[in-house]
């Protein structure tokens, strides 16, 4: 029932125009709608109508298939507020980065050198596989929060002990 319901939402293009502007306006606007301005808890209401452009991200940024010409779109809609940035990278741009980093990094870099939106993007992701971060280029490096340290703090020297010379009761 709720998929019958998000799906009956979405402006599908037609055969061979899957990522048309017309349909990347149309998911930016859905999700400029159900993040809103204070993050996704705050429009349930608006949500499920919306979710369907939700899905598609997470559907295609998964299977390594989403074009970044379409969070061009998302990231700079007239309606996109803070939440919204952060939400894009918290969830698809850290997913590209983590699944299929081969394939969105270069993209990626470029846009850090040359777009503070993507900036701000790029500085809300997190990723915690070693792997993947060590892997970045440095312009995205210095952006993207990567793993906790694993290394255990160099421990204090503790203070040597004196011996106490014991006196004898006599």
């Amino acid at each position: 029932m709720v998929g019958e319901l998000v799906w009956r939402h979405v402006p599908w293009p037609g055969a061979g125009d899957e990522w048309s502007r017309p349909f990347c306006e149309a998911i930016a606007r859905s999700l400029a709608r159900s993040v809103g301005s204070e993050g996704l808890g705050r429009h349930e209401r608006r949500t499920v109508r919306n979710l369907w452009a939700h899905e598609v991200l997470w559907m295609t940024s998964a299977e390594g298939n989403l074009p970044l010409e379409v969070l061009d779109v998302v990231v700079h809609h007239e309606d996109a507020s803070d939440a919204l940035i952060a939400s894009m990278g918290i969830g698809v741009v850290e997913t590209l980065l983590r699944e299929h980093p081969g394939r969105y990094v270069e993209g990626l870099a470029v846009r850090a050198r040359t777009d503070d939106v993507w900036r701000e993007v790029l500085r809300c992701v997190s990723l915690d596989d070693d792997d993947a971060w060590a892997a970045l280029p440095p312009e995205l490096g210095a952006l993207v929060l990567g793993p906790a340290p694993t290394s255990e703090p160099a421990k204090a020297p503790q203070p040597k002990m004196s011996r106490v010379s014991s006196r004898r009761r006599g």
